[in-house]
């Protein structure tokens, strides 16, 4: 859930535990075992898949809006002597460099923004993937427990007080790559720990795709 203020997010890292990599950075490095280049992670979260890639010889620039979780990844990449960089900004306003990745990789960070805005993120992405190669994105899928819950700002965007969430169906995400080579598209379904430390299952929708 997206919060209006990176202060939410700043509190959240001081206090996260350190989790091994998600299963989407195990299946795309699976996908790219050969190919081992430059690397934009959004975002770094709680750090865990920009080290993932780090350590695995990828050359990581881990992209967020929280100073605390970057500061933290510095960190464990220096100690670890990892080549990652960071980049402290908001993605709506941030100017990506033209044709200068490799890969893209965006797990759990493109579905907290409106229609409008997550076609203008789509396209800023795109243009900074260099041609002939890889992203890879995980959203959240309307048949996700939370779809139903929220009040609507636009179809499929979503807010409850100061949380914005935007859920994705398979028809909307090809809308976005209509120029892309769509190598894999589906909908996964991942158990979650709550508040109470049950589980529940959520629902992600995965893509890889090449720029042509």
């Amino acid at each position: 859930m997206f919060k209006k203020s990176s202060n939410y997010w700043d509190n959240k890292w001081k206090t996260a535990l350190f989790l091994e990599e998600s299963d989407i950075a195990r299946d795309v490095f699976e996908f790219l075992w050969e190919k081992r280049w430059s690397l934009l992670d959004l975002w770094s979260w709680n750090w865990r898949d920009s080290l993932f890639f780090a350590s695995s010889w990828f050359e990581v620039e881990s992209f967020d809006f929280s100073t605390i979780a970057l500061e933290k990844l510095e960190e464990f990449a220096w100690e670890k002597e990892l080549n990652l960089e960071t980049i402290f900004w908001e993605i709506k306003t941030y100017d990506f460099w033209i044709d200068k990745y490799d890969y893209i990789y965006a797990c759990n960070s493109l579905h907290y923004f409106s229609n409008k805005e997550t076609k203008e993120i789509i396209e800023k992405l795109k243009k900074s993937l260099k041609k002939w190669w890889y992203i890879f994105i995980r959203v959240k899928s309307i048949n996700d427990i939370d779809f139903w819950k929220w009040i609507k700002l636009e179809d499929n965007y979503y807010e409850v007080w100061d949380e914005l969430k935007h859920f994705f169906d398979m028809d909307y995400m090809k809308s976005l790559f209509l120029d892309f080579e769509i190598i894999k598209l589906n909908e996964t379904k991942r158990k979650h720990l709550v508040w109470d430390f049950t589980e529940i299952d959520t629902y992600f929708i995965d893509l890889f795709a090449k720029k042509l």
